[in-house]
């Protein structure tokens, strides 16, 4: 939540199938709520249809959420991140400013890059021309867990506190309430989402 009169972030967990989104619509447009609920819907649906997920599969995902967005008549735009964790490999897609952490025996490892440009967001979905990081990486045993946010979240606490609140306590719904605790007091200017899966 936030000082916004509408929350315009969206996610989606599906811990069966090791997978989490998190989508942040952009302001000022059409509609950033409807832009990021209809992303993650899309996205979710395409990729849970392919077999077995693969980062192929991302991509395609990640295309067909796209279309649906360029297909609208209104101009709706939106971040996203997405994960999936399998039993050897962690895979991940990344448009826009949100950010994708490992959550490692030696602290947090960033592995996405803020596309943007100056203080302004310089890549969506809906744009007319996207561009997306697709990776597969080995999940090693280091790796103790992923954690995805939107900018609500990281404009709002340092890097220091946030690598304290994700790497302390023994599950993933007190990591998640440090991180609440710092955002609630004065309320965040902007919507804050973060997901979180410790294995």
């Amino acid at each position: 939540g936030s000082r916004k009169p509408d929350n315009q972030d969206s996610l989606a967990i599906d811990e069966a199938r090791g997978l989490m989104v998190v989508c942040d619509g952009v302001t000022h447009c059409d509609g950033g709520g409807i832009a990021s609920q209809a992303a993650v819907e899309e996205f979710v649906e395409h990729l849970l249809a392919t077999e077995p997920i693969d980062r192929h599969g991302m991509r395609f995902a990640l295309n067909r959420a796209h279309d649906t967005l360029r297909k609208d008549r209104r101009q709706l735009f939106t971040t996203l991140d997405a994960v999936v964790v399998q039993d050897d490999r962690i895979l991940h897609v990344h448009v826009g400013d949100g950010r994708i952490y490992l959550i490692k025996d030696s602290g947090l490892e960033r592995i996405t890059v803020d596309q943007v440009e100056g203080r302004y967001l310089s890549n969506a979905l809906g744009i007319p021309h996207i561009k997306f990081i697709s990776q597969s990486m080995p999940r090693t045993p280091d790796i103790k867990g992923v954690a995805i946010m939107s900018d609500g979240v990281w404009n709002e606490i340092s890097d220091p506190e946030l690598e304290a609140a994700l790497t302390a306590g023994s599950s993933a719904a007190e990591r998640a309430a440090a991180i609440e605790a710092s955002l609630r007091e004065p309320p965040p200017a902007d919507d804050a989402t973060l997901a979180i899966a410790l294995f």
